[in-house]
């Protein structure tokens, strides 16, 4: 085999590996203590629950389908359209600790919200959602609300390092 080919081949190889690591792992049930390399897809109707689980890439949340994140790390963000119910933590409730998230947070038209106690590096937007609770997060970056039909710190308030807009002011 001459020296181009063989680094053809290896090049492709690698690129091969590369996509393959880029694909997103299927979430439909609780995972447990584990690294999820190339983010997280909950499909459309389904459940999904991540216990100390660390996501390199981002997760994204389909059409009536729910999350739960407890004592994790994302690294990628978090994003969710016309979901059911999305929960970043819920330490009052069900003892599920906050989480540690690299880089944004969008939750549009869920019928529920909660974020509870978690770091998060970047951007949280929540807009047109049922019941929102948003406590005791540390956000590394701006927290805009909008058209949410209730939002509440629940007298936990954040710590909010950029602009807190709409309903989040003073949050």
């Amino acid at each position: 085999m001459h020296k181009k080919s063989f680094l053809a081949v290896v090049s492709g190889l690698v690129l091969a590996m590369a996509t393959y690591n880029a694909l997103a792992f299927t979430c439909t049930t609780t995972i447990t203590g584990q690294t999820i390399n190339g983010g997280v897809e909950v499909p459309a109707g389904a459940a999904c629950t991540l216990t100390n689980v660390r996501v390199n890439g981002g997760v994204t949340v389909g059409a009536n389908a729910s999350l739960l994140v407890c004592s994790s790390r994302i690294n990628g963000g978090v994003q969710a359209e016309g979901s059911n119910d999305i929960h970043l933590g819920e330490v009052d409730t069900d003892a599920c600790p906050g989480n540690d998230i690299n880089g944004g947070v969008t939750i549009q038209g869920a019928l529920g919200a909660e974020l509870d106690s978690n770091a998060i590096s970047g951007t949280v937007k929540l807009q047109n959602n049922g019941n929102v609770e948003v406590e005791n997060n540390s956000i590394t970056g701006s927290l805009q609300c909008s058209g949410n039909t209730t939002i509440t710190t629940e007298e936990f308030p954040n710590t909010v390092t950029g602009q807190e807009t709409g309903q989040c002011v003073g949050f």
